[in-house]
């Protein structure tokens, strides 16, 4: 039921064992966003993929790393925030987007083989650093979301995203009729912050 701690409420997962392989440039990748919970995101936007959510995000040129060291080493990030100075870095390279394919993280993962003793759960998911984006809005900017966030079939319809809301939303499409089918059925437990997505 709770694959990451950015998860919106009453979303289930199916998990399909790793490893997971990296995505080309330019690809649209499913995915969920919070509104920036550490307070950390003020350069660049972290992203779970996620298929099935019904959002996507194009990663134009990205790189992919299996680990968030990995990247570090490569761009030279030795001091300050980290993730900030990975985001700014990557940027001014020219890329879009940063994949990490096999990050261990038992803050973001509470089912993980650390947590359960269950092996094989080393990491449950697969990150994606917008670094041209702004995690502490929703929408990964402040004007809604960009180009780079589509909703729709196959990433056909422009996202029409809320930064009221604590995730990454699209009204219309797979989010709207979730929201009206979970009106529907729980009447008395949706709140105005929540956005919700079939999966």
């Amino acid at each position: 039921m709770v694959n990451n701690i950015y998860t919106q409420r009453l979303v289930s997962w199916i998990w399909h064992p790793y490893p997971y392989k990296a995505f080309a440039s330019n690809a649209w990748v499913e995915v969920i966003h919070e509104t920036d919970p550490f307070h950390d995101e003020m350069f660049g936007a972290w992203f779970q993929v996620a298929p099935g959510s019904g959002v996507y995000y194009n990663l134009g040129d990205t790189l992919a790393f299996a680990e968030h060291q990995d990247a570090y080493t490569h761009f030279g990030v030795h001091s300050g925030d980290y993730n900030e100075q990975l985001a700014k870095k990557a940027s001014a390279q020219g890329y879009d987007s940063l994949q990490f394919y096999a990050h261990v993280d038992p803050v973001s993962y509470p089912c993980d083989t650390k947590h359960t003793g269950v092996g094989g759960l080393s990491y449950m998911g697969f990150e994606v650093l917008a670094t041209k984006l702004v995690g502490s809005y929703a929408c990964g900017a402040p004007n809604g979301a960009p180009a780079s966030i589509k909703s729709g079939w196959l990433a056909s319809k422009e996202c029409k995203c809320d930064n009221n809301l604590q995730f990454l939303n699209c009204k219309q499409g797979v989010h709207s009729e979730a929201l009206h089918l979970e009106r529907a059925a729980f009447p008395d437990k949706l709140t105005a912050n929540t956005s919700y997505v079939l999966v």
